[in-house]
Formats: C-alpha cells, structure tokens, sequence
C-alpha cells in the first residue's frame, strides 16, 4: 500500500482514478552516450476517444436546448420577476450545471489519459516526469540519494501472473512507486540498466527481503 508521500507512476495501464478509462501501456527504453531514459506513454485510447466524442456532442448540443428555453437575458430577467416561469428557470440551471460537469470530465479524462512518464538516468541525476497536456511535475534524486531499486514482486505473489512494478528508495524512506504491471522481462531490463547506469551492484537484500531490490555499493 502507498503512503502519503509516496510517489506513484499515474501513467502505468492499472487505473488510478475514476477519470481515466483503461488503457495499454507502452514501455519505450532509450540508450545513450549520457546513460537511459524511459518512456511510459498510454496507448489505445479507443474507449477514451469514443467517450470524449459524445461529450463534446452533448457540449454542443446543450446550448441549444436552453437558448430555445430561455431566448435572450431580457427574457431571463422577465422570467425572474415570474413566480410562474420559476420551474423553467430552475430546469435551466439544471442543465447549464450539466454543462459545467460534461465539460469539467472532459478536460479530466483528456489530462489523464493523454499523459506520460519519463524517467532519466544520465549525469548523475535520476530525473522523474510526469507530463501531462496541462502541466508537468518533475523529481530529481543524486544517484547517491537512490538507496534501493529493483522490481517489486510482493502485490500479489499468490497469482500465476502477479502484479509487479519498479520501486526505489529514496533518501529519506520514500518510495517510488513506477511501471505497473508491464512484463517481468521489461522491468528487469529497466532496472538492470538503472543499475548499470548508476554504477551499483546487484548484492544485498533490498525492500521488503527481496535480494532483487538492490543496493548501491557500499551499504
């Protein structure tokens, strides 16, 4: 379970929230003459896409029904001097706050799944974005910050294909929660050449007991 300063991959295909629909993760692992990055973007957004249309129709479509309601803001202001017209008044603050609802979903789904994360390893620095169409949030950690890295079996060993995710220790106990539920073979190369680009070893025990989770030289 993630504490409260925990930080968690809002990029991974396991759903965090009720703004945004499921997805497939893609994994993109990049080499170069600085050290690595990777790159987590959503794809398959068949569902999302699909959803956001028929908001943005009904966005679209809303307007209309309550201008045919209420014509003109003199005639808005005729009908608040009308006990008589009240009822119509009130059916047309219903709709404009379902306006402001659509719209406010909308503008939530399309943040959420049309994110990413990008992690870098490369002059001494392990650098975590997470970016997203309205803004961007960045973590910056010294390598010698990094106490512990590897992939984390422990969610759900029980089961023949467990839920696995790459975490990392911070100075200071914070975890870093990235990656969940890609494939085993995909985190391993991940954290092996986090490794290979910190200048760690594979020994010691790591989180939880897990001699996977490994420790930089020294500890």
């Amino acid at each position: 379970m993630a504490g409260p300063t925990d930080i968690l991959d809002y990029a991974s295909p396991r759903p965090q929230g009720r703004y945004r629909l499921p997805s497939v993760s893609r994994l993109d692992v990049q080499w170069n003459q600085e050290g690595l990055v990777v790159i987590e973007t959503l794809i398959g957004k068949g569902r999302a896409i699909a959803a956001m249309v028929f908001g943005l129709f009904t966005l679209f479509t809303l307007p209309f029904s309550v201008a045919m309601t209420v014509p003109s803001a003199a005639a808005l202001w005729r009908d608040l001097q009308n006990p008589d017209a009240r009822p119509t008044l009130f059916w047309t603050a219903i709709m404009g706050g379902l306006w402001l609802a659509i719209a406010v979903v909308l503008t939530l789904v399309f943040n959420n799944t049309w994110r990413k994360t990008i992690l870098e390893a490369q002059d001494g620095t392990l650098a975590l974005t997470f970016q997203s169409p309205l803004g961007k949030r960045v973590h910056r950690w010294p390598f010698e910050k990094i106490l512990e890295l590897g992939v984390d079996r422990t969610l759900e060993v029980q089961f023949i294909d467990p839920r696995l995710e790459l975490l990392l220790r911070a100075h200071g106990g914070q975890l870093i929660h990235l990656f969940a539920d890609h494939k085993e073979a995909e985190l391993e190369t991940i954290a092996a050449g986090l490794k290979e680009t910190m200048g760690w070893t594979t020994g010691g025990t790591g989180l939880f007991g897990n001699p996977a989770l490994a420790q930089p030289p020294g500890t």
